[in-house]
């Protein structure tokens, strides 16, 4: 594999032009991967998300066999496709690990992520026009922190006149910590540009407290791991109320996720995180019923990407 990615890096001449190119490149072993056509490439397209996750031109194999059945996966993506080109993709049509698999496996995540922020967009510029100002929280995977991609949304951005501020783009810890070299100089870039970023599942990802001091982040948000083991564990009480110490140190804001029930508030706000998100306040729910919800109170709240996406 690295032998064909120095061959395919060579430059060359075109029309006057010299032109160089990146490969990445996702390798899977029979039978250890797959014993068909379809589950190998299954289990390749994997470690390809691996590879362009990794910084790109590089070779990874796959980590695992492929899992999925065929007919129910090709139904899957058929379902993902047809939702794509009518433009009115519902993220509860499948279940969230055969979602995930589908979209991976059929290298559906950045088509979707264009999709989804373009309408999330509209829905905001909507809602001010109704003067309703919320900011929009929107989620990037590992797959969608890449270049092109980022740039693909700041321009679809660019063109609905909505201030830069008003987004909020959530990078989770993994992702970051994985890729530091490549993703910083992106992040920074949507900093730059005006773009709030919050750091998401934070806890998971065993940031050091350098990466925290230097990272242009916005915000950290509480993984919900924290919080389910609020009432059970002192060590998770005692890590929220030292995250939240920090966050001030920093001058961060510092939410918490997965928040269930009003024992649960109730703690975190003992413990200095005032700021919650989970089904306690409410659920992914479609636009008009989320402008329902919203008149019914008076405490604007962070539109999730999951919403928009319902």
């Amino acid at each position: 594999a690295q032998n064909i990615i120095s061959a395919m890096e060579q430059p060359y001449m075109r029309c006057g032009h010299r032109i160089s190119l990146s490969v990445s490149i996702g390798v899977a072993h029979a039978p250890r991967h797959g014993r068909d056509a379809f589950q190998l490439i299954g289990a390749a397209n994997s470690a390809l998300t691996d590879a362009k996750r990794f910084g790109r031109s590089n070779a990874q194999v796959a980590r695992s066999a492929f899992r999925g059945k065929p007919m129910e996966m090709f139904r899957h993506l058929s379902e993902i496709d047809r939702a794509l080109e009518k433009g009115e993709f519902q993220a509860h049509v499948l279940s969230p690990h055969h979602f995930m698999t589908a979209m991976e496996t059929g290298g559906k995540i950045t088509q979707l992520s264009t999709q989804l922020f373009a309408g999330a967009c509209e829905h905001l510029a909507d809602f001010r026009l109704r003067r309703i100002d919320i900011p929009l929280a929107f989620n990037l995977s590992a797959a969608e922190l890449q270049a092109d991609h980022i740039h693909k949304l700041m321009d679809s951005f660019a063109s609905t006149g909505l201030p830069r501020g008003s987004i909020e783009f959530e990078i989770t810890e993994t992702s970051l910590i994985e890729n530091v070299a490549r993703v910083m100089p992106l992040i920074q870039e949507l900093r730059s540009a005006g773009f709030r970023i919050a750091l998401d599942d934070f806890g998971t990802g065993y940031s050091s407290l350098t990466h925290l001091q230097t990272m242009p982040i916005n915000k950290i948000k509480i993984d919900r791991s924290f919080v389910e083991r609020l009432a059970t564990e002192k060590q998770s009480r005692e890590i929220t109320s030292a995250l939240s110490q920090l966050a001030t140190g920093l001058e961060l804001a510092i939410v918490a996720e997965g928040v269930e029930s009003e024992a649960q508030s109730n703690m975190l706000i003992s413990r200095g995180v005032p700021l919650q998100q989970g089904y306690l306040f409410a659920r992914p729910m479609p636009r008009d019923e989320f402008l329902s919800w919203y008149y019914k109170r008076s405490t604007p709240q962070v539109l999730s990407r999951r919403l928009c996406a319902a």
